[in-house]
């Protein structure tokens, strides 16, 4: 998966609705990968790119002009003008052993997919690395 926006809440009736509408009205579509890459600082993560494209990028505006309302606490790594979208694959605890370990796993990957976008998923942290999926939205009212 790769991640569209996140907050510490929302409002979940009229997100729910939101979300509703916004992927009925939408086509799926296909996005590519390119390679791996690695966010440093505080948090190591090590990551596949996923490369923007228009009908991506649109669809990410959308999204953050719809839900930005409803939402307290957004992270603004996720604004559209900042956003880099990435599918995890290794993050925290990460120190430079286990980094190694990550890229000597992963270096002979081409890593040149094209993945089908057809839904939405509501997601919700839980305690440590426990996620939930919560509801799923599948594009075009389908």
């Amino acid at each position: 998966h790769f991640s569209w926006q996140g907050a510490e809440r929302y409002d979940e009736d009229k997100l729910d609705q939101v979300l509703t509408r916004l992927c009925a009205e939408t086509e799926p579509f296909s996005v590519k990968t390119s390679g791996i890459g690695l966010f440093t600082g505080r948090s190591l993560v090590v990551f596949i790119n996923v490369v923007k494209n228009e009908t991506m990028t649109a669809f990410h505006q959308k999204i953050w002009e719809a839900v930005r309302p409803l939402a307290t606490r957004l992270n603004h790594y996720y604004h559209p003008d900042y956003w880099i979208p990435h599918i995890t694959l290794a993050h925290d605890p990460l120190d430079e052993v286990a980094l190694g370990c990550v890229v000597e796993k992963i270096y002979p990957e081409r890593f040149d997919w094209v993945l089908p976008v057809d839904h939405l998923a509501l997601i919700h942290a839980g305690e440590g690395a426990e996620f939930r999926e919560v509801r799923r939205y599948v594009f075009g009212g389908r």
